[in-house]
């Protein structure tokens, strides 16, 4: 869950720095932080890993964890450019300062197309990779069977493709969970296409016609099934009017965008208060052990592997997916799932010593690396993102500075960050104080991700007026177009075979 890690993704087409740029829903702050004061609040051992209080905040199923980073690989990755304005395949550098869209000489890019189409698992920029599919249009995977006899149980692997994994983005194998969930909408796209009459290669109309019917069912789970999930519903709906009355934050950034950049086609910008803070909400939500089999529990990450066999007992990827590895997804979505921590700003021990290859340099807190990354982007303070909403959402509370639980050691040496409290951060905060009842974000999180969210949606010509909600409760599902949520599909794959409601 090294959020914000790219590595290497093999035969990415090159790509122009404005084909799909980062920019900003508001405007750019240049903070500047005692690094001592950052390391005290957000290092191993300090307050965010003091473990969860003891509130009334609940979770939310353990699986929207990995979906959610799941959709953050569809919508964002990170991208240096060079002096050519070519995108490099790296970081950017933790401690330097970063330029976005319509700014002067952008130094990053977004190495995706921003309009939630799967390109991490067809091909990235929105080019069907022909490396991944055999002669029929269908996804290559894995040779053996899961245990259920529903379909292959890994990608394929030892290849010559992406460091010998066939995968369109390797971040989906990072560990054992993202790369299973993956493995799903590649299996959608088989069934899908395997009751098509006739051959249908890459290309073809078939073929189109089946990655359409994976990519609406996508949405359809996005949209009716994680989103409510983790922002509130007077949120999305003050943002759906607001997107139909062309008065979104998101909107006026791709305007500003497009306005300054030269291309044959709109662009869609990526919001870096999206990618740099807001969507690593899930990073709140991770455990440091999850159950993955009835009687079998995997730690996230072997913090101390004394080893090399002992990273065979943690989460994490690219490594084989085998039987005794492989999720019951019943423990992880529906009725019987298991939860995943509360958002708030406590986030499990493990986390606070990312293991290689998470991480290549310093710091090793997930936390201190993301309010680095923060900084370095120019983001806003929470406070200032709050009352930057105001202009269209009207009144939005703000944290107490007696509520952000910021200590008075630190505070000595950072006094700022009461009042001008890194985004990241705030936004764990706000939901833990402000909605301390309900698992959803509060509103400087939730109007975030959902302009973001919903705002891409619209980019793709996707109806964002569709009626449905959150669904555990399994039930019959006999057509791919009745799909709206996980359970939804893990029903129509085979991995859920009732009872029915």
């Amino acid at each position: 869950m090294g959020h914000g890690t790219v590595g290497t993704c093999a035969k990415t087409p090159e790509g122009r720095a404005n084909e799909s740029p980062f920019s900003r829903l508001f405007l750019k702050e240049e903070h500047e932080y005692n690094a001592h004061g950052i390391s005290l609040l957000s290092g191993a051992l300090g307050p965010m890993q003091e473990g969860s209080p003891s509130g009334t905040k609940p979770g939310i199923k353990a699986g929207f964890t990995f979906l959610g980073q799941f959709i953050d690989h569809d919508l964002t990755e990170f991208r240096v450019v060079d002096e050519a304005l070519r995108i490099v395949e790296r970081n950017p550098t933790i401690g330097v300062r970063q330029t976005v869209a319509p700014e002067e000489n952008p130094t990053t890019a977004n190495g995706r197309t921003g309009k939630l189409d799967l390109d991490s698992v067809y091909g990235l920029f929105g080019t069907d990779n022909p490396a991944l599919f055999d002669n029929g249009g269908f996804f290559i995977l894995g040779s053996e069977s899961r245990r259920n006899g529903q379909g292959p149980r890994d990608i394929s692997r030892n290849v010559d493709f992406a460091d010998g994994r066939l995968i369109s983005d390797p971040r989906n194998d990072e560990n054992k969970v993202i790369v299973q969930l993956h493995i799903l909408f590649m299996r959608l796209h088989n069934k899908i296409h395997r009751a098509k009459v006739g051959n249908h290669p890459l290309g073809s109309d078939g073929f189109q016609d089946t990655k359409q019917k994976v990519q609406q069912a996508y949405r359809r789970i996005v949209l009716c099934d994680y989103l409510p999930r983790i922002v509130k519903a007077d949120v999305i709906t003050n943002v759906i009017n607001s997107l139909r009355n062309g008065t979104s934050f998101y909107q006026q950034m791709n305007r500003r965008v497009n306005q300054a950049i030269e291309s044959e086609e709109p662009v869609i910008a990526m919001p870096v208060e999206f990618s740099h803070a807001a969507f690593r909400l899930g990073h709140s939500q991770l455990r440091d052990r999850y159950l993955i089999q009835p009687d079998v529990s995997i730690r996230l990450f072997e913090t101390f592997p004394q080893q090399p066999t002992d990273l065979d007992g943690d989460l994490r990827g690219g490594q084989a997916i085998t039987e005794d590895n492989e999720i019951d997804w019943t423990l992880f979505f529906g009725t019987d799932g298991n939860d995943g921590l509360p958002l708030d700003t406590f986030l499990p021990a493990s986390v606070f010593r990312l293991p290689r290859p998470a991480v290549s340099e310093p710091p090793i807190s997930l936390a201190e690396r993301n309010i680095l990354r923060g900084i370095d982007f120019g983001l806003p303070s929470g406070q200032e993102v709050a009352v930057a909403l105001r202009s269209v959402y009207g009144n939005i509370p703000i944290v107490p500075g007696n509520q952000l639980g910021i200590p008075d050691d630190v505070l000595v040496i950072e006094p700022s960050l009461e009042i001008l409290t890194p985004l990241w951060y705030y936004i764990l905060r706000e939901a833990q104080e402000l909605n301390p009842s309900e698992p959803q974000l509060g509103d400087v999180g939730g109007y975030i991700v959902a302009e973001t969210i919903l705002g891409s949606m619209v980019a793709s010509g996707f109806d964002i007026g569709t009626v449905c909600e959150p669904r555990d409760q399994p039930r019959a599902i006999n057509d791919v177009n009745q799909i709206n949520s996980v359970v939804d599909l893990l029903v129509y794959l085979g991995e859920i075979d009732g009872p029915f409601e």
